[in-house]
């Protein structure tokens, strides 16, 4: 019953709207959103949700934020075998189209222990996700053209534009991570993914053009984690975002300070990382802090864009992000494995 609150607090936190994002920077907290292996590698239920907005408009448009939940659990089979699987829903809204984003995606994994000892266990672990993808336009509120009268838009009169206000389509995945772990504390996370594998059709007409067609994404991560003496805890994270000509990479780290005179279940985290996306010569710093138990992590990080042409020109009086994150992982129930 105490821990209740936290779930309702995730649901309404939620509310905000669903999306992925390949710039959300936090991507460490968002397991589901980053590689389908990675559900049920907790090893018990766990609930993730992340949210990002924006200080200050974009092309003076109202920008609602995007954000993300997603459910994942894992089931052991035999000794050193574990089947993982999850869900996640996305959405997000932006300017005077509404033109959003929603999406329902399905996750499956399969998880084998390989050169264990024992002091530390390796995992490789490969995914699978299929999803069903909505985007959508409000055409109400736009100005077409042949409605100019002369003296202005007259919204009475017809666009003469014959456009579905909605494009569904299916997404599929897949993805593969290599995850050690050791008692001491010592591990990392190695894992590449990919989507759009179906290359699905994007269009608001009725034509099926090969323009249409979205590109294949892949992603590249690292996380490593290491102890610094008695209290401290390392955490240095690169992962690298691809899809056709667009591209971004972000590097950074975190560290976890032990709450007690050893390292225990309780963390302060600090950190900061930067992004950069292709074309772009500038790094976008983000600041990043938190706070973590056995069952609840809390993540607040604050984009700032360090390019004052872009933010004059694109994001009007933005100067960047800001992204919150809060997990909650269900406590660990002991299993009976055949």
């Amino acid at each position: 019953m105490k821990n209740y609150w936290l779930l309702i607090l995730i649901l309404f936190f939620t509310n905000f709207g669903f999306t992925q994002n390949s710039a959300f920077t936090l991507f460490e907290t968002a397991p589901l959103r980053l590689n389908p292996a990675l559900a049920g590698t907790a090893n018990a239920a766990r609930i993730t949700s992340q949210y990002e907005g924006w200080f200050g408009e974009i092309y003076n448009e109202t920008y609602n934020g995007i954000a993300s939940i997603s459910f994942d659990q894992s089931f052991a089979l035999k000794k050193g075998h574990r089947i993982g699987g999850g869900v996640q829903f996305y959405h997000d809204q932006f300017g005077t189209s509404k033109f959003s984003t929603r999406q329902v995606n399905f996750v499956a994994n399969y998880q084998r222990a390989v050169a264990t000892d024992p002091d530390k266990t390796n995992f490789l672990i490969v995914g699978i996700n299929g999803g069903f993808n909505q985007k959508k336009i409000d055409f109400d509120d736009l100005q077409w053209g042949s409605q100019y009268n002369g003296n202005g838009f007259d919204p009475s009169l017809p666009s003469g534009e014959d456009l579905d206000d909605s494009s569904p389509f299916w997404n599929l995945g897949a993805g593969v991570v290599w995850k050690m772990q050791h008692l001491s504390g010592r591990g990392f996370e190695f894992g590449f993914a990919i989507d759009n594998i179906n290359e699905p059709i994007l269009s608001f007409t009725n034509t099926s053009q090969v323009s249409n067609l979205i590109p294949c994404a892949s992603r590249v991560h690292l996380i490593v984690d290491f102890k610094v003496g008695e209290r401290f805890m390392f955490q240095p994270k690169i992962r690298y975002w691809s899809e056709g000509a667009n591209d971004n990479t972000i590097i950074g780290g975190n560290i976890y300070f032990g709450m007690g005179e050893k390292i225990t279940n309780k963390f302060i985290i600090g950190g900061s990382i930067f992004r950069q996306n292709a074309g772009d010569t500038s790094n976008y710093p983000q600041f990043n802090l938190g706070f973590q138990t056995q069952n609840i992590q809390i993540m607040l990080g604050s984009l700032i864009f360090a390019n004052p042409a872009l933010q004059q020109a694109i994001y009007n009086s933005t100067h960047g992000t800001y992204q919150i994150a809060l997990n909650y992982q269900f406590p660990l129930k002991e299993e009976k494995q055949n």
